[in-house]
């Protein structure tokens, strides 16, 4: 959880173990140059140029922009009958908070 920005993610902990892994980024964060990004989804470089293109644009979302997105892995707890999964089930779940309103300054 980070501060106030109103994005929740909630799992049943008869499911899942409670050792969840979770990561929050800004997304305006996603915009800016990141070898990580980069490597992984090459069409961040297309959105920056597009951005360049647009000054305003760009100062709106690397300054203003407040969206958030969580990615949490989930771990399956022991599959009932005794039969364990080994550790390695698990899945992984995305959320974002996107805000729009058209005289906001964003």
């Amino acid at each position: 959880v980070i501060g106030t920005i109103g994005c929740a993610m909630f799992w049943s902990l008869r499911t899942f173990e409670p050792d969840v892994e979770m990561e929050v980024y800004p997304l305006r964060d996603l915009f800016r140059e990141s070898p990580i990004f980069d490597r992984d989804w090459h069409s961040m470089q297309d959105i920056r140029h597009f951005l360049e293109k647009i000054p305003d644009l760009r100062v709106v979302v690397e300054e203003n922009v407040g969206q958030i997105l969580q990615v949490a892995r989930l771990h399956l707890k022991e599959v009932t009958g005794g039969t364990s999964n080994g550790g390695s089930a698990a899945l992984v779940v995305g959320n974002t908070h996107l805000f729009y309103h058209p005289l906001a300054d964003h």
